[in-house]
Order: C-alpha cells, then structure tokens, then sequence
C-alpha cells in the first residue's frame, strides 16, 4: 500500500487533520469518527464486513502507524555513548542530582528504543490484518493502538517535564510517566501474544 494513493483519497479538510496532528490525535479523530464508530458497531453485532470496509479500517489504521513511525526519535552515536555513560552513573551513585539526572536521561533514551519496538508491532500487526481479515486480530491491533497512544501521551509528558524541570531533581510526576511508560509497554507486548 503507497502512503500517496491513501492520502489522496482524503477529503481536503481530514488531510490537513492529518498533516497537523500526530499519530496519537489522528488516531483518536479517526477512532471516534462516525464512519469508524458505525465500522466497530457492525464487528460488535458479529455482522461480516463488506471488502470495502475492511479496506477502510486498513487504510485509517495505516495512515496512523506510517505517522507514528515518522515521529519516532532516532538515537546517534552520541546518544549511545551518553547511555553507557548514565547506566555507569546510576550505578556508581545512589541518590542525588547527578544519579537523578542520569536516570531521567536513560528513561528518555529508553522511551525512544520502547516506542520503536511498539511501532515496529503495529507493523506487524497491521500485515497480519491485511493477509488475515480477522475480526480477532483488529480488535488486538486496535487495542495495540490505545496502548501506544498512552505510551506516546507519557513519553511527551515526561520530556515536557524533563525539559521545563530543573535539573538534577526527580519529580513525582516523572516517576509517574516513567512507570506508566513501562507498564503500557508491558501491555502492548502482551496484546502481541494473543495472535495466533
């Protein structure tokens, strides 16, 4: 499937929709849409659906994941140097502004090699959608897709805080993103189980 040839598709106002906001927005827009919702209710009343639909559910669920895999962060030579130089930090220091600002440096670098993996999923799932066309492997993929869009609301939330904090100091709040960030990573790789 050509990113183009679905883009055009879109009317004029939903492709500024998805010019403007990010994969976790689009994903809600599209989620919540009308034609999306009326989709879902179809599946839910185990009613089969037409080809038509099925290209429409790939096409929107495409449109997000292409999104999401261009926002990712890349990580240089001189981020893996810095990793290697906190992880020795964090395990030399025990406590104070030096060991914080390193574990909040590694939570960062983390959250960038978390959110490929997550992508590099909805990927996956998304070609297991197309071959398969099952009604089981849309509703994993879709929860898949909540999923990351909590994880990437924590991850922008924790580097908002990251950068506007004063350094050195671990708030509550970044321990919370953090750990929401672990934990929604831990449900997404759970949701990759269930494929059969």
């Amino acid at each position: 499937m050509e990113i183009r040839e679905i883009v055009s598709k879109l009317d004029n106002e939903e492709k500024m929709k998805y010019i403007d906001s990010t994969a976790s927005e689009y994903f809600r827009n599209v989620y919540y849409s009308k034609e999306f919702s009326c989709v879902l209710e179809k599946l839910d009343s185990k009613e089969k659906l037409a080809d038509e639909e099925w290209e429409y559910l790939f096409e929107k669920l495409y449109l997000v994941t292409y999104k999401a895999t261009l926002e990712e962060d890349q990580l240089n030579i001189m981020d893996k140097i810095n990793y290697v130089i906190n992880k020795v930090c964090v395990k030399v220091f025990k406590k104070g502004k030096l060991y914080n600002e390193s574990v909040k440096m590694l939570a960062f670098l983390e959250s960038v090699k978390l959110e490929k993996e997550i992508n590099a999923d909805l990927i996956e799932g998304l070609e297991r959608l197309e071959e398969s066309k099952n009604e089981l492997d849309l509703d994993i993929l879709l929860k898949q897709h909540r999923e990351a869009v909590i994880f990437r609301n924590n991850q922008d939330a924790f580097l908002d805080s990251y950068r506007d904090g004063q350094t050195g100091v671990m708030t509550s709040d970044e321990l919370l993103y953090m750990d929401c960030m672990d934990r929604t990573f831990i449900r997404e790789k759970e949701l990759v189980k269930e494929y059969k």
